[in-house]
């Protein structure tokens, strides 16, 4: 589950971290074959990544019970699972319990520090630049230096 990332929309990564970082992903069990969570959002949906059970097939596959996912698509739920499951798989604790917050706060800056590395330079320019427009109070802090 590598490059994760790359299976999904930039604007879907966005939501889906901001998911995470929010606590919308109440339950996450690992089982032989993969995952199986829950993320609450306008209700709770459910979600399954498993892997293939075919010993020269590296692939895995995503499914939530959202109406976006059903259409085939990478939904913000299944996003907000990976990005849980990478911060889970290097803690000892549960990454849900209140005292881990330093340490999940840290690992997720690292999450976002990754995502940003695997997008190309123009992309990260072109969100920047987004960002940057959309918030009056950064841009003229930056223009008058």
């Amino acid at each position: 589950m590598e490059n994760w990332r790359a299976q999904f929309a930039l604007w879907i990564l966005e939501r889906g971290y901001n998911y995470f970082l929010d606590g919308h992903v109440t339950k996450i069990e690992k089982g032989d074959d993969g995952y199986t969570a829950t993320v609450s959002g306008s209700e709770d949906y459910s979600i399954k990544i498993y892997y293939s059970n075919s010993p020269f097939d590296d692939e895995f596959y995503m499914d939530c019970s959202c109406p976006y996912a059903k259409g085939g698509s990478n939904c913000k739920h299944i996003a907000a699972v990976l990005y849980a499951i990478e911060v889970s798989e290097d803690n000892t604790k549960n990454v849900f319990e209140n005292e881990q917050s330093i340490s999940v706060k840290e690992k997720s800056i690292k999450v976002l520090e990754e995502t940003i590395d695997s997008l190309s330079p123009e992309v990260v320019k072109g969100e920047l630049l987004k960002i940057l427009s959309e918030d009056e109070n950064l841009w003229k802090t930056r223009t008058t230096i």
